[in-house]
């Protein structure tokens, strides 16, 4: 792997894996230009309100062995509360806090790397933002900001949201058992399958002081089904996007990924931990009508958590987005 670094990478708000992926594409320099000022270390106003304002988020944390893995996270209304441009802070329900702490052991201590997007799904808005946890203190986590900046709502789907279970306090109090399997059991695979929707979290291979060098979480969209399963490989095309390839570029440095599905009628989580690599070359592929590259998954751990994910999200309208893409030919 050759990685074109220039004395200017040091000061730029794209790490070089980001940069090898705009370079591929011959995109490097465009985005360098159009993007000034657009990815900050504060969170403007719209975009903290925009935190302040949702039932829930995706987080993305590292497990004990330094693996990416994406989660949702949830309280009770106004469970996200932003102090300052650079800050935020949570008070997250005792369910969402077991997932987290106990049950995934996930590394929330003072200091470490997060990622997080936020997705408004009735509006299609979605916020995106990178860290470090600053304080923790029982339920409240305070999240400092490195890197804040907005994404454009294609591929997202209207959902409406709906709360499933709260307690008389308004906290989710089901503490569900976690299903542990290894690599991607028959059962999963169907509902991957037939899937639209799915968080990917992905990692710098080197969690520096640097701000691109830390933990990112992202949406993924398409056409329900657009995702080839076979025994536990992933086959998923990638759509034309922002262009900043935070999740390509972070892949290239380190291929662990960690993806999240969320059952919209159950609330059951799927979490899976895995292995990607980025295909260039679609030419050695079926033919995908808006597949501009493949990501091919590994999966070597699936994670399954029933009860405790709070809400459900009924879908009202596919995104005009997906009916420029394809479907799967015979493999």
């Amino acid at each position: 792997m050759k990685f074109l670094h220039s004395p200017k990478d040091d000061n730029s708000v794209f790490h070089k894996g980001e940069v090898f992926a705009q370079n591929t594409l011959g995109l490097a320099s465009t985005i360098a230009k159009n993007t000034q000022g657009f990815i900050r270390p504060f969170m403007p106003k719209q975009h903290r309100d925009f935190f302040a304002s949702g039932p829930f988020m995706m987080l993305g944390l590292l497990d004990a062995t330094g693996h990416p893995v994406a989660l949702p996270i949830w309280g009770v209304e106004g469970f996200v509360q932003s102090p300052s441009e650079t800050r935020l802070v949570l008070s997250l329900a005792p369910s969402s806090r077991h997932l987290i702490e106990t049950q995934l052991d996930l590394d929330c201590r003072q200091g470490s790397k997060f990622g997080l997007v936020g997705v408004e799904l009735a509006t299609r808005r979605r916020n995106r933002l990178n860290g470090v946890i600053g304080h923790r203190c029982d339920e409240l986590f305070q999240l400092d900001v490195e890197q804040s900046f907005g994404n454009c709502p294609q591929y997202i789907h209207k959902r409406q949201t709906l709360a499933e279970q709260q307690s008389t306090e308004g906290s989710v109090a089901t503490f569900s058992q976690l299903e542990y399997r290894y690599g991607l059991p028959t059962d999963v695979s169907s509902t991957i399958t037939n899937a639209d929707t799915f968080y990917i979290a992905s990692r710098h291979n080197r969690l520096g002081n640097h701000a691109k060098e830390g933990i990112d979480v992202s949406h993924r969209g398409g056409k329900p089904g657009f995702i080839h399963v076979e025994n536990s490989q992933l086959l998923i095309p990638d759509f034309s996007g922002n262009k900043f390839f935070n999740t390509l570029g972070n892949i290239q440095l380190d291929s662990r990924v960690g993806l999240c599905f969320i059952d919209d009628i159950t609330g059951t989580l799927f979490i899976l931990k895995g292995k990607a690599e980025i295909l260039w070359d679609t030419a050695t592929l079926p033919n995908y009508e808006g597949a501009e590259r493949f990501l091919r998954i590994d999966v070597n751990h699936t994670y399954i958590v029933r009860g405790a994910y709070p809400y459900r999200h009924t879908i009202s309208e596919y995104s005009k987005s997906v009916e420029r893409t394809g479907a799967w030919s015979a493999l």
